[in-house]
């Protein structure tokens, strides 16, 4: 049985007159869930609920089955949190803000200067705050989110103003997160490649939730990556099924469509492995 350790439940937060979120219902468990939409969809709006940043103004929400506006400091401690909007320290160098992080989470020094370095930030960390780019003042940030030893992050649109290294390195260190088991709740409207991993996920739009997995699909699409000797052979067994597409890249070949019995056979039989094509699914509903 999987065990929702994020929860929603008939949900609807109201800014005066504005509405972000409107009556939803989502559960996340481990490993990497995403929250997918445009700008104001309210995915900002909903990870602030379960930080314990915001009350709803209707429904409940829930993190490790506590409500998070009156145990934040518990669930504070089990998690840590990016948002996109958070102001940093412009008056002292990202390196003693860092170390001032360090200690108020106990967190070793050695592993704090490992990510660092891995995010570039080590480079210009001396200076102060208030003389970095904004791409420097987000990687400074995601270091204060990524570098705890916690059971979960909250990840509010991490990829902005980032470049492809940063990027991907911030892929990188995700991975590794699940891998170990962790939680990491990703909001985003971009799709870097990190969703194959996906193991929940929701498309908000305008503050309702469009489709959500893996309840609340009855068809879906999938991607399935063989890698082997015989992709030629892979490609006629495939061609039976029906595909939507097919690419074949050397000794790599994949396979998009219907999540089928039929398909399920197939990677049995190649070893091959099967991701959600989230993609698809939010070109099909958000026309962007």
């Amino acid at each position: 049985m999987v065990i929702a350790l994020f929860k929603a439940v008939n949900v609807s937060k109201f800014f005066g007159t504005t509405i972000a979120l409107d009556n939803i219902s989502l559960e996340f468990s481990r490993g990497l869930n995403i929250l997918l939409g445009p700008n104001g969809s309210g995915k900002s709006t909903l990870l602030k609920l379960w930080s314990g940043l915001l009350r709803p103004s209707k429904g409940k929400v829930f993190v490790y089955d506590l409500d998070p506006w009156r145990h934040r400091k518990h669930i504070m401690e089990k998690t840590s949190v990016f948002f996109e909007d958070l102001p940093a320290p412009w008056w002292i160098s990202g390196e003693e803000f860092m170390r001032y992080i360090s200690e108020k989470r106990s967190l070793p020094w050695g592993e704090v200067k490992e990510y660092a370095e891995r995010l570039g930030v080590t480079t210009y960390w001396s200076r102060l705050i208030r003389g970095y780019s904004s791409g420097m003042k987000k990687k400074l940030m995601l270091l204060t989110a990524l570098s705890p030893d916690v059971e979960s992050y909250i990840l509010d649109e991490p990829y902005t103003l980032l470049d492809k290294e940063a990027v991907r390195i911030i892929e990188e260190i995700i991975y590794e997160k699940i891998k170990e088991g962790r939680i990491v709740l990703l909001a985003t409207h971009i799709l870097t490649g990190i969703e194959k991993y996906v193991e929940g996920f929701a498309i908000l739009y305008s503050g309702r939730v469009l489709a959500k997995y893996p309840e609340g699909l009855a068809e879906i699409p999938v991607i399935i990556e063989c890698r082997g000797k015989n992709p030629i052979e892979i490609e006629m067994e495939a061609l039976k099924l029906n595909p939507s597409k097919i690419e074949i890249m050397e000794d790599n070949i994949r396979i998009y469509g219907q999540k089928t019995h039929q398909l399920e056979e197939l990677i049995k039989r190649y070893g091959c492995i099967e991701s959600v094509d989230l993609a698809f699914i939010y070109r099909e509903l958000v026309k962007t």
